[in-house]
């Protein structure tokens, strides 16, 4: 699903899922946290499919995530350079 542009390219972002339909169908919801703007909706929340929108945005610095072992997944291959994602025991001290 398309969004509008971005502003700017976002460094610290959300990972999350939704309900298309409750107990049938979930997708992704990706979420600049520095605006509290939803980027990108995604249609499932495979890993595979996390990864390559990470991949695709090098400037991601930061993740947050839920305990996911998909978006764990996904942050640690696709965005290796945000330390595979802060999970819902993070140290407030990697944020910058």
């Amino acid at each position: 699903m398309a969004l509008p542009p971005l502003d700017q390219a976002p460094r610290v972002i959300g990972i999350d899922d939704f309900a298309f339909k409750k107990g049938l169908r979930y997708g992704t919801v990706i979420t600049n946290l520095e605006t509290g703007r939803a980027i990108d909706l995604l249609p499932d929340r495979k890993a595979a499919t996390v990864t390559l929108w990470l991949a695709q945005h090098p400037e991601i610095e930061v993740i947050s995530r839920d305990r996911s072992t998909e978006y764990e997944r996904a942050s640690r291959e696709g965005a290796p350079q945000a330390g595979g994602g802060l999970g819902p025991l993070a140290r407030a001290e990697k944020l910058p």
